[in-house]
């Protein structure tokens, strides 16, 4: 955070409003010159288009914001700061409600080229005519806005709590609920909205319960760079897209980057990204997603009956969209997506951007048709590295639907599934994960998959249409390891089947592998207890099988948890390298003598 540095000055002077000259605010902010602080007396106010004139002033209540109220009751912002003012012009401990912006104007607040300092404030119920109900901070400012409560406030378009339009802006510690912007047809950011931001950082914010009809219930930001940390997000309703927090761009706009890291989204829901809702066109803006709790978050549209519906709500905890195949980044790392729920995909959708998904767990998302954990439709890269996917499942299931319980790839350019564990995770005709229609070669590699639960008869927990090399993996349990649906270019080495009743299936026909490792594609399986730690914890224990009896071809330098390969002499299959504990009595021992 910018600090606010007050000038001093042996001439600074406190005014008090009304004091024994009976002042009004705007009298004493007349009269007040820079450096001096304006005490103002509890009472009520009614006054509007503050001004400081271009001052450092630090404008105060005397005894806090519940007793001391600026009150509109009409048309007009309360105040305008539009000459130049700078974060030592401070406004401090008041109620500032019942006004409405006209035009382009905030209800409580419009800043312009300024940058005041708005601190421990109740801003509730104001309006504004187009964007900003409580706060719009416009042109060239860069407002410090921390520690108020902003509350009930409207909009028509964007900002229902604060919108920053071409400008930059720290909003900290705040509490902003309760607002809305509706009314035209893109209205967004029922908390905060942000346009063509510079450098906009919301942190350590509480944003609960505010709407907007279009998108961004909690925060919406457009073509603009923005920091979104340490908030809690929740029971926000962002209309068609994004309950909690929306950000998007177009090519004609530049390119821009959005981190929205260590954030508690929960409960917010939306058509689209019930969540969080990402849409870039043609751009090479950057967006990293770190940290995150995603958690019972909510796209479900109930006049969808079926996963053919054109209705159907999707992406219950994220939906990340690029218009074509762009050239933008996206990064998925070190989130928990979890009982996040939408007609389809519940957990997460992603859609022709390039994107890495790390790190993650994805646990109990539930489809009310199909897709419950994570999804790649057509990017340009799919790369799903160390993740945890668990007990994701679909309320309902089709028997001709495709409905992979964890992972669904279809239509990617490139794809890699490394370093995984996959536990529990229920689906039709592919308990785990499945691969449709992609250019290149799906390398499936050092991935755990175990009590996964394929309900049709003749599927796997792995169901490929495509080309797939399986390198290093662990299947345990359930009807089978993997399915091939027509005639794709398959290999499997060095991967360890046990518990199924069958290994491998080959659709058409429903032909069943009985002897693995005599068929041209296959090479160095083998069936044995992999002896996991335990049923819900797939890393390996001492004695197993599966510990050096990996291939080294292709695998990756460390494995789920950032341990390197190899620990000993070989390499592990399963996500998991085995790591020896340490003997910690071995010196005394070695050296008792």
């Amino acid at each position: 955070m910018l600090g606010v540095c007050f000038s001093s000055s042996s001439n600074a002077a406190t005014i008090n409003v009304p004091g024994s000259n009976n002042y009004t605010i705007q009298m004493g902010l007349d009269v007040a010159n820079s450096g001096d602080t304006l005490l103002v007396a509890a009472g009520t106010y009614h006054e509007k288009n503050l001004s400081f004139g271009g001052k450092e002033i630090y404008l105060k209540s005397e005894s806090g914001p519940y007793v001391t109220i600026i009150d509109g009751s009409s048309i007009g912002t309360v105040f305008i700061i539009i000459n130049g003012e700078t974060r030592n012009t401070i406004i401090e401990g008041f109620t500032v409600q019942n006004r409405h912006g006209s035009s382009f104007y905030g209800g409580g607040f419009y800043i312009w080229n300024s940058s005041p300092t708005i601190k421990s404030n109740i801003i509730k119920n104001n309006s504004a005519d187009s964007s900003g109900g409580g706060i719009k901070a416009s042109t060239g400012s860069n407002s410090l806005i921390v520690n108020n409560t902003i509350t009930d406030n409207s909009c028509y378009q964007k900002g229902g709590g604060i919108h920053v339009y071409s400008a930059s802006a720290e909003i900290y510690d705040n509490t902003i609920s309760a607002n809305t912007a509706s009314g035209h047809a893109q209205a967004a950011g029922g908390g905060i909205g942000g346009t063509y931001t510079s450098a906009l950082t919301i942190t350590g914010n509480s944003i609960a319960s505010n709407s907007a009809t279009f998108a961004g219930g909690g925060i919406s930001v457009f073509a603009g760079n923005v920091d979104i940390l340490e908030n809690d997000i929740i029971e926000n309703d962002g209309g068609d897209f994004a309950g909690g927090i929306h950000v998007e761009s177009h090519t004609d706009h530049g390119n821009f980057t959005f981190r929205i890291n260590e954030n508690y989204i929960y409960k917010n829901k939306a058509l689209n990204g019930g969540g969080m809702n990402s849409f870039m066109h043609e751009t090479a803006s950057y967006v990293e997603i770190i940290g995150n709790q995603i958690v019972e978050n909510e796209s479900v549209n109930l006049a969808c009956t079926s996963a053919a519906d054109n209705d159907c709500a999707k992406g219950g905890g994220l939906t990340l969209l690029s218009r074509e195949a762009g050239l933008d980044q996206h990064l998925v790392k070190n989130n928990l997506i979890q009982d996040n729920r939408a007609d389809l995909y519940a957990g997460a959708l992603l859609i022709k951007m390039p994107i890495v998904l790390e790190g993650n767990i994805f646990k109990g998302n539930h489809a009310r048709f199909n897709y419950a954990g994570a999804s790649c439709v057509e990017t340009t890269e799919c790369s799903v590295l160390g993740n945890r996917f668990s007990g994701n499942y679909s309320e309902s299931y089709g028997t001709s639907e495709r409905n992979p319980g964890g992972l669904y790839v279809k239509l990617s350019a490139t794809t890699e599934v490394v370093n995984n564990f996959f536990y529990d995770n229920t689906g039709y005709q592919a308990g785990a994960a499945q691969f449709i229609s992609c250019s290149s070669t799906v390398q499936v590699i050092n991935n755990s998959f175990a009590f996964n639960h394929t309900l049709a008869p003749g599927c796997a927990t792995i169901k490929t249409e495509t080309n797939t090399d399986f390198v290093n993996n662990i299947f345990e349990a359930d009807i089978a390891g993997i399915r091939i649906d027509g005639s794709p270019d398959v290999n499997m080495t060095h991967n360890n089947f046990h518990g199924q009743t069958e290994w491998v299936i080959v659709n058409p026909n429903h032909g069943t592998v009985f002897s693995l490792n005599s068929e041209s594609f296959a090479d160095e399986n083998t069936d044995h207890n992999p002896l996991f730690v335990g049923n819900s914890d797939l890393h390996l224990s001492a004695g197993s099988p599966c510990i050096d009896t990996g291939t080294s071809a292709g695998v990756p330098d460390d494995d789920i948890d950032g341990d390197i390969r190899p620990q000993r002499a070989g390499y592990d299959i399963g996500a998991d390298e085995f790591v020896p504990k340490a003997m910690p009595w071995l010196p005394f021992l070695l050296f008792d003598n």
